[in-house]
């Protein structure tokens, strides 16, 4: 029993000793040791319970967790090294410090907020566009020091105007970084509202919806922040009332030069303060862009909606759509959605999915598609094209970029060579009666005068009959040699509106009377008719074709009758033959009165949705649909007429004004 108990009491070190080797095998291997404590037993349990919780909780492809909106206070303290260093230059009491730099700053923080200024280039990151603000306002400012601004005035002027050209400066460079990077961004809230920079802050807008985050998308893929006219819409603001009042009382000129530099006004760049702000940006890029993340590592802010959309399309597939049956089409030269109906579709399912960053219209949507590049933007930014379904039926919807990213597996463009074309553009290069289009059946005259002008006219060249002899005294004689009916014709009482279209000729005498002169006539009548083989031809006034006003790129996109409508409108503006309706350029294009529509077009709502198809005609973003507008009959005026516009690049194409 002793020997037994022995055994069993040295039994616990000669599992430790394994146990350590055991771990130190493990260590080497480059696992973790185990332990054969509980309290160690428990804790890596209730671990591994929590890790496989948070692993249940993750959700691929990522989603982007949007932008805070931050507090102005927390924006400040930020930056209050540049502040500080801002005040010793400024030299300013606290009141007026207070009013002229520390307020425009406060307005700029609260207008873009926690905004970055690019997606993974300069100031990338939240709250880079106001560190960018900032960081040029001070560098300019402190600039300023050595330049002279009036050197070609008098001493009192000098005194009043440089230190309120310093201040230009130091407005200049806060808002010069803001508008090449707004333009350049589109900012959502979760539920796919657009926030509009020219008409308020972003804090402002995410306070009046009650968003907590702002999610950005770039419209292009390197977003360049500099000066933009989208900063002319609110620099006057972010200075403030009483600092641009200040700045008039030495000169209006200042404030002139100002909206200049950050709009980037070919007129700014000859100015002594315009050249210095934009010296100092480019020293302060300079400087952030050695110092930017990229040098360590790789950051990306902002909203990438492609997987979304990848994603829907995918699954729109599998549950909706059916390949060259509904919304998607392909063939061999590309895949085509059907749009509006297949953005209403994803819409809709990414709702539904609740991805938030995704636009709330399908208006906003195709934008943002064209700018990322997932769909081809086409001519001039017009991203709709034509395509024929199944059933023949013309849909108007957008090109993918990459087909492969949406087509099902095992189909590539190669494998659908064979299938009908589905632009309808190259279905009409084969259809053999598209080539050569039937021309329009002209309508039937409904006066005695149009049928007799639209009537083939002959016309004969004029001889001078001896007195007495008339052409019926020849009608028998020219019967026996075919020519009877052709005189009959031509000799036919024609009305005095319709004799202008007649050949003309010399005034014939009186008819002959005697027998003689009358023989003398016959041949020389023969003569005539012999001797001029087109004597008898069809002489018609040339016909009036308005297509012909109108470019081959456009004439190709409208069927006849359409482009021959869109001409006579091109022809009304070139002739200024509108009749008093209202016929004017305005802030989105061409407007035209309705009613001078209506007086040529069979059916005007038709006209103009096919003018809408193609991306003529101007629709407001927010009412898409919206094909009419009231518009001030003189510009500035009160009375409102309804008009069509056509937008600013349908009318250069169309040559007008």
């Amino acid at each position: 029993m002793g020997q037994c108990g022995g055994s069993f009491r040295t039994a616990p070190p000669r599992i430790d000793a394994m146990s350590k080797w055991f771990n130190l095998v493990l260590s080497m291997l480059g696992l973790q040791r185990i332990s054969s404590s509980v309290p160690a037993t428990t804790a890596t349990a209730e671990s591994m319970s929590k890790g496989l919780a948070h692993r249940e909780a993750i959700v691929y492809p990522p989603r982007d967790p949007g932008l805070p909106v931050e507090d102005v206070t927390g924006l400040f303290d930020g930056q209050a090294e540049l502040l500080g260093m801002l005040r010793i230059h400024a030299a300013e009491s606290a009141t007026v410090f207070e009013q002229r730099f520390l307020g425009p700053i406060r307005r700029m923080a609260e207008y873009v907020n926690s905004l970055p200024g690019s997606s993974s280039d300069l100031f990338a990151g939240s709250g880079g566009l106001v560190r960018a603000g900032v960081e040029t306002a001070f560098t300019c400012f402190r600039a300023s020091d050595g330049r002279i601004f009036t050197g070609d005035l008098g001493v009192e002027e000098r005194h009043l105007l440089e230190g309120r050209w310093r201040y230009i400066c130091f407005c200049a460079g806060l808002v010069y970084p803001l508008g090449g990077a707004l333009a350049s961004m589109s900012v959502v809230d979760s539920a796919g509202r657009k926030w509009a920079p020219e008409l308020e802050s972003v804090t402002t807008w995410c306070r009046e919806f009650g968003a907590g985050r702002m999610y950005v998308s770039w419209r292009f893929n390197e977003p360049k922040l500099g000066p933009n006219p989208i900063a002319a819409t609110f620099v006057l603001r972010l200075i403030g009332r009483e600092n641009i009042e200040w700045l008039n009382q030495g000169s209006p000129d200042l404030v002139a030069t100002l909206v200049d530099v950050v709009s980037g006004l070919g007129a700014s760049k000859a100015s002594i303060a315009g050249g210095l702000v934009k010296d100092m940006w480019s020293a302060v890029a300079k400087r952030e862009s050695a110092r930017r993340h990229q040098n360590y590592g790789r950051l990306a802010v902002g909203s990438n909606v492609a997987p979304y959309i990848i994603d829907a399309i995918s699954e729109m597939l599998k549950s909706k759509w059916v390949l060259n049956d509904s919304i998607l089409h392909a063939d061999s030269t590309g895949a085509y959605l059907e749009w509006p109906r297949a953005g209403i579709d994803i819409i809709e399912y990414c709702r539904a999915q609740e991805t938030t960053g995704i636009p709330s219209n399908e208006s906003a949507l195709l934008a943002m598609l064209v700018s990322t590049s997932m769909v081809e933007a086409g001519v001039e930014g017009v991203a709709l094209v034509e395509i024929a379904d199944a059933a023949g039926e013309v849909k108007t919807a957008v090109k993918i970029t990459n087909p492969g990213l949406v087509l099902p597996e095992g189909i590539t463009l190669e494998s659908l060579e064979k299938t009908r074309p589905v632009l309808l553009s190259a279905l009409r290069s084969k259809d053999p009666i598209a080539v050569h289009e039937i021309a329009e059946v002209p309508r039937e005259a409904s006066s005695p005068v149009e049928k007799v002008a639209k009537a083939k006219l002959p016309t004969l060249e004029q001889v001078e009959l001896p007195i007495g002899v008339s052409v019926a005294d020849e009608e028998e004689d020219d019967v026996t040699e075919g020519r009877g009916d052709e005189l009959d014709s031509a000799c036919a009482p024609v009305p005095e509106e319709v004799s202008e279209r007649l050949v003309p000729s010399a005034a014939a005498p009186s008819t002959p009377s005697s027998q003689s002169e009358r023989e003398n006539v016959k041949p020389r009548l023969q003569e005539v008719s012999k001797s001029k083989p087109g004597a008898n031809a069809v002489v018609e006034a040339p016909e009036i074709r308005y297509a012909s006003l109108l470019s081959a790129e456009v004439t190709d996109k409208f069927g006849t009758y359409e482009a021959e409508l869109l001409g006579r409108l091109v022809h009304i503006w070139r002739t200024k033959s509108n009749g008093g309706r209202v016929m004017r350029m305005c802030e989105h294009g061409a407007a035209f009165d309705m009613t001078l529509l209506s007086d040529h077009a069979k059916d005007p709502v038709t006209f103009l949705n096919r003018l809408g198809t193609e991306g003529y005609l101007y629709t407001a973003p927010e009412t898409p649909r919206k094909m009419v507008y009231n518009l001030p009959r003189v510009e500035g005026g009160d009375k409102t007429v309804m008009c069509f516009i056509l937008a600013h690049h349908a009318a250069k194409r169309l040559a007008i004004p």
